[in-house]
């Protein structure tokens, strides 16, 4: 790539970095990520090595939101042609502002869709609202993330998909056959409500009345975990509890597991299913779920279900007591999970910084 491009995102998430280290093998040392800080409070993994150009900024509190003021000096000195934001944030709406000055490219990079977008105050979605539609192209993580666009105003030629991938080939080498699984259920991730840990006990409680003797595998951490564990005991649920697994390690415990459990209140996309359906595991998740109806689709790879107990249960029992058929969703999950590749990830950026070029070419 001749012309310089900057990445601007949060943290150095790990599937994020193989993104752009995969960015970065091709651009040559013309690609540059800009990051706000190098973790979250939240956040427990592991800060993985940056193999690609990256930079830091400077957080200053002012009236009480997080800015970065010396994103300006950072652009001046770096004169980048292509400026790619993830977010919305007052340091996203600074480089913007930088873009628009001194006639470089802007192109929004964004993982949200309506469900989620709509959970937002006004004035964050009034900013999207602008942004959007004055970006030079739009890029998105799945179907649900073209609607959005589409919604807030960009053109359906300036919009490409770069879905969130995780590394699948490792992944895949962890594949166990359902007869040597251990756990019949999986929940992987933040213990916190809108993930809906609660509801997953209460299925897990729904397959035991059924006199299905379920064993659970309960991984991630979070402030309900206390709660969490509380239940499962009162409830007599068998279940192993290993705590906060590291990205390298996730694998063996997906692959133990005959199922993913995957409701939520509100999820941009939901990497777990990556990681279950990458090392053959089904998901049954919920239309509010980025990747329903998209990586996970109903009755293929998993199923995408209505937030009802009585219906989990009923789908959770029948597909957990059908070897063949939990074979078949776990051939399916794997096929399916090759299109949501770093590869893929990457071309779809590289689609849309061709895409501005020609543009403005033809100018």
């Amino acid at each position: 790539m001749s012309r310089k491009v900057i990445i601007i995102t949060n943290i150095p998430t790990p599937y994020r970095v193989l993104l752009f280290d995969q960015l970065s093998s091709i651009f040559n040392g013309d690609l540059f990520v800009v990051y706000y800080k190098k973790i979250e409070k939240n956040r427990e993994w592991n800060i993985p090595r940056l193999s690609h150009n990256s930079f830091f900024l400077k957080n200053t509190i002012f009236a009480r939101f997080n800015i970065h003021f010396d994103i300006f000096p950072f652009l001046i000195k770096e004169k980048p042609d292509i400026i790619i934001a993830a977010g919305f944030t007052p340091t996203i709406i600074f480089a913007f502002i930088y873009s628009k000055l001194s006639s470089k490219k802007f192109i929004v990079f964004t993982d949200s869709w309506l469900h989620s977008v709509q959970q937002l105050k006004f004035y964050h979605r009034l900013i999207r609202k602008y942004i959007i539609p004055h970006a030079d192209a739009s890029i998105a993580v799945g179907k649900k993330g073209v609607k959005y666009l589409l919604k807030y105003g960009s053109n359906l030629k300036s919009i490409f998909i770069s879905p969130l991938a995780i590394d699948n080939s490792y992944y895949l080498k962890f594949y166990k056959p359902i007869d040597k699984k251990k756990f019949d259920v999986i929940f992987s991730g933040q213990f916190i409500e809108r993930k809906m840990p609660f509801f997953v006990i209460e299925v897990l409680k729904g397959l035991q009345e059924k006199n299905y003797n379920v064993k659970f595998l309960l991984i991630g951490s979070g402030p309900l975990e206390r709660e969490i564990i509380k239940q499962l005991v009162e409830y007599n649920i068998c279940y192993i509890y290993p705590g906060f697994i590291q990205q390298e390690d996730l694998p063996k415990y997906y692959s133990n597991s005959k199922l993913l459990l995957f409701p939520t209140t509100d999820d941009p996309w939901g990497l777990v299913a990556n990681e279950a359906c990458a090392v053959g595991t089904p998901v049954i998740t919920c239309e509010n779920a980025g990747v329903a109806n998209d990586l996970v689709i109903h009755n293929y790879n998993g199923y995408v279900l209505p937030l009802s107990l009585e219906v989990w249960v009923k789908y959770t029992l029948s597909l957990l007591q059908n070897n063949d058929l939990l074979e078949q969703f776990s051939k399916n999950s794997i096929q399916q999970v090759k299109n949501y590749s770093i590869e893929k990830g990457a071309l779809g950026i590289i689609d849309s910084i061709e895409f501005v070029f020609k543009h403005e070419h033809k100018k």
